[in-house]
Parts: C-alpha cells; sequence; structure tokens
C-alpha cells in the first residue's frame, strides 16, 4: 500500500469483514463489466445500422443442378446468367472448376462460362 495513503478509516480491521467486502467489490466489477459490453454492443449496433445496409456478396459462378433424390450437377453458369434456373447454388471458381472435370456437367453457352474460366480458346 502506498505510505501516504490513510485507508484504515475506511476499511473495517477485521478479515471477515474485509472478505465480505471483497466479495462485494468482485461481484460489482462483474455486473459493470456485463453492463460495459450490453453498452458496448448497442454502440456497435447503432453505428452498423447508421453505417446502411450490408451490400450482398456478388456471386461470379452458379453450379446447377438436376432434379430428383440424386441432384447431380449439370451445369455450370456465370454468376449474372439469367438462363441459370432456381436450383442453383452458388460456387468460387475452384468448385466450378472441379465440377467441371466430372463427366456430364458441361458450362453455360449462353454466358459463356468456358471462356471465362480460360477453358477455350477466346
Amino acid at each position: 500500500m502506498d505510505a501516504d495513503r490513510d485507508v484504515d478509516w475506511l476499511l473495517p480491521p477485521d478479515l471477515g469483514r474485509l472478505r465480505v467486502l471483497e466479495q462485494w467489490c468482485v461481484l460489482l466489477l462483474e455486473l459493470i463489466r456485463e453492463r460495459i459490453a450490453e453498452i458496448e454492443k448497442g454502440e456497435r449496433v447503432a453505428e452498423a445500422a447508421r453505417a446502411g445496409p450490408v451490400p450482398a456478396p456478388v456471386i461470379e459462378w452458379k453450379i446447377q443442378y438436376g432434379i430428383g433424390r440424386e441432384g447431380a450437377p449439370m451445369l455450370v453458369h456465370a454468376g449474372d446468367c439469367r438462363l441459370a434456373s432456381g436450383r442453383t447454388r452458388p460456387a468460387t471458381r475452384e468448385q466450378v472448376l472441379d465440377v467441371l472435370r466430372n463427366a456430364g456437367v458441361e458450362a453455360c453457352g449462353i454466358c459463356a462460362t468456358a471462356r471465362e474460366l480460360g477453358l477455350t480458346d477466346p
């Protein structure tokens, strides 16, 4: 303790009451930290709201799946291809290239996916 501070008037002299005060301080500190976390979370939410909506991720590629239980991949489309059916899922370039290696899966001829992937001559 700092010799310049006289806290004898503030703290009880016996160990039992000091332990009670210690537990009270620990509990109070936990409550304070929880309240700080709540306020900080509210501020982050408010800041995100002020920043505006998060833009939707750009889908560069889509894999179209067949009908039925198997639902095997059939076609690969560019992300903006309007010919893609509702049975498509977003995919990465690596996923698209992997699917195209399978027999029976083709690149869409309308959106020129094969050319964009570098699989055919320009």
